[in-house]
């Protein structure tokens, strides 16, 4: 069977800003699936709304894009019954908060803070508009899946 990578030209990727967290789980996935940048893949940033990269998709501009799912549920119905989604990443820890013990306030604390906000009607609201799952505190080395993605955003943000 055929596939895009079996392609001679260039593949023209479009996402929405270089160290957007579905932009680099996207380009990711499709690295895994063989595609090289600057081989058969040209990635192209835009620092605007998702329907901008619907509209360039359905013009031919691009080939593909890659949005978030909030992003993607975002687009009015009739935008997407235009597109095909081609992939859809399992879930991982994407918003992710840091915090130690410091100026009195405990893990304990902030963990209680978390389970209180999830809890709330602006959790629960916040929940639903961005299709999460659920807030959670992670267990160590939950976020060692996220090495590649990590070192990808650092060499973006340095250069």
């Amino acid at each position: 069977s055929s596939s895009l990578k079996d392609h001679p030209e260039n593949i023209k990727i479009a996402g929405q800003d270089p160290v957007s967290y579905a932009t680099l789980c996207g380009e990711e996935w499709l690295e895994q699936q063989g595609y090289v940048p600057g081989k058969n893949l040209i990635y192209s940033y835009y620092i605007s709304a998702s329907d901008s990269l619907a509209t360039l998709l359905l013009k031919n501009q691009v080939d593909l894009i890659i949005i978030s799912l909030p992003n993607y549920l975002k687009l009015d119905q009739e935008l997407q019954n235009q597109l095909f989604v081609v992939y859809h990443s399992a879930p991982k820890p994407g918003r992710i908060f840091l915090a130690k013990d410091l100026k009195g306030i405990t893990i304990e604390e902030w963990r209680n803070a978390l389970v209180a906000f999830s809890q709330s009607q602006e959790g629960a609201r916040h929940l639903k508009a961005t299709k999460l799952e659920g807030f959670e505190m992670l267990e160590p080395h939950a976020l060692d899946t996220l090495s590649t993605i990590a070192q990808k955003t650092s060499s973006r943000l340095t250069h």
